[in-house]
């Protein structure tokens, strides 16, 4: 009888821990400005955080496809989050970035519209949550909503000490950035 229940109990805690955090439905149908719907994708990606169930978020992106106007996706709510972020939307169909928005999602157990969770150019700017990204690409991104930037920006090559401006460059044995030495002419 013990083992049964120690069996139970096991069972239990363990689909506890499988759940992962409560997740907020967010479904929609997208229209084109000429009445069209849209069709392509949306790209979603979000800093770490830490849900209010205390889950941990990794950083990550998720794509998801948009198929005559319907998207449905479900993420972790980032209103009740620590700390408070939002996510970074970009609209792609035709080959090509139509468009890019910020979400907030909040904790919803019925489905919520687009409409709902979109944050306006207005609210980013004033905004400390990381991400400030907008319709109008009229503001500026922190450079810690940047998914790669700081290892991109260590990739690159430095000027070094034989670097001089007006001059050809070339990448010396040490990866920093030398001019070319030589005749104008040459």
């Amino acid at each position: 009888m013990i083992s049964r229940l120690h069996l139970a109990a096991l069972v239990l805690v363990s689909s506890a821990l499988a759940a992962g955090p409560a997740l907020t439905t967010i479904q929609d149908v997208l229209y084109k400005a000429d009445g069209t719907r849209f069709n392509g994708s949306v790209t979603i990606s979000w800093n770490s955080f830490q849900a209010a169930d205390n889950s941990s978020i990794v950083t990550q992106s998720t794509t998801v496809k948009v198929v005559d106007g319907v998207l449905r996706v479900q993420l972790a709510p980032t209103t009740t989050a620590t700390p408070q972020i939002n996510y970074s939307v970009t609209y792609i169909s035709d080959g090509r970035v139509q468009s890019q928005e910020t979400w907030s999602v909040p904790a919803a157990t019925q489905p919520v519209r687009v409409r709902d969770v979109r944050v306006t150019a207005s609210a980013t700017s004033g905004s400390s949550s990381g991400s400030a990204a907008s319709d109008t690409g009229s503001n500026t991104i922190a450079e810690t909503s940047v998914v790669g930037l700081i290892a991109d920006l260590g990739a690159r090559p430095l000027k070094g000490a034989g670097f001089a401006s007006g001059r050809v460059a070339l990448v010396d044995p040490t990866g920093m950035l030398a001019s070319v030495t030589g005749a104008d002419s040459d």
